[in-house]
């Protein structure tokens, strides 16, 4: 009895095997279509460089006029918690204007990267080309 479940079970792997081995070594041809339409590549940017430059100008032209208004607003704070008394408020205020500096500092500095990446690279010509 145990003699044939053995053989059964040598059996399955066999044809189990023997199956998988066939699939894999007789490949045959495969007559597809052709690719006749490309899809378009909706980034403008030609190499990854090119893209960071991109994005960092973007986000300059959004960043800026915001931190502005944000300086504005913190000064305005400054006055009026100064003329309260409020050294709480002064605080606040202090580190408010902090906070708009390191971030228009960040977004200003991944733009001067990616030029100095571009630039380092000599990325006047080539693929690296904005």
């Amino acid at each position: 009895m145990t003699k044939r479940i053995f053989s059964r079970r040598l059996w399955k792997t066999f044809l189990i095997r023997g199956y998988i081995l066939h699939t894999l070594v007789s490949a045959s041809p495969v007559f597809a279509q052709t690719l006749t339409d490309r899809i378009p590549n909706p980034i403008a940017a030609k190499s990854f460089p090119c893209l960071v430059k991109a994005l960092s100008e973007a986000a300059i032209t959004i960043v800026v006029p915001i931190a502005i208004v944000a300086i504005i607003f913190a000064g305005l704070k400054f006055i009026i918690a100064g003329a309260q008394g409020n050294e709480g408020g002064i605080k606040q205020a202090r580190t408010m204007l902090f906070w708009i500096i390191i971030g228009t500092a960040v977004v200003v500095g991944s733009f001067v990267l990616a030029e100095a990446a571009i630039s380092f690279f000599g990325a006047t010509a080539g693929p690296l080309a904005c």
